[in-house]
């Protein structure tokens, strides 16, 4: 569970990284070309729909070889699709009055996210031992 307090602010600045630009673009584009918000939505669809079909196709695992680091966290969190998602179809534009909240709320979920996740694998990890 340590690990995961470690690599918190990875995954955090990971989405940020992605997230900000994306929601200040798209907001702009959205701005100029008001039917582009549909056509943006789409795009992030169909990119998160593609990686889905290809990573089901991957197989067999990743293995236990890769070691987790800050840096690692942070560039497999910045490219992740749902970052995307999160930029152009949850998160409001950054011109918006409830965009830091919404924004907070996003960073507290992630947080709770994250603990639940380490939580389980930490009981599942144990489990799977005995």
């Amino acid at each position: 569970m340590r690990s995961v307090f470690r690599l918190l602010p990875a995954e955090l600045s990971g989405y940020f990284a992605t997230m900000l630009p994306l929601t200040a673009l798209g907001a702009e584009i959205g701005f100029r070309w008001p039917s582009s918000a549909i056509v943006l939505k789409a795009i992030a669809a169909i990119w998160v729909m593609y990686l889905a079909i290809k990573l089901w196709g991957v197989g067999k695992g990743f293995g236990n070889s890769a070691q987790i680091t800050f840096s690692r966290v942070f560039a497999t969190t910045m490219l992740n699709p749902k970052a995307l998602v999160f930029a152009l179809v949850l998160l409001p534009s950054p011109h918006d009055k409830e965009f830091l909240s919404k924004l907070c709320i996003f960073a507290i979920l992630v947080i709770g996210v994250a603990i639940l996740w380490s939580g389980l694998g930490t009981i599942i990890g144990r489990h799977g031992r005995q």
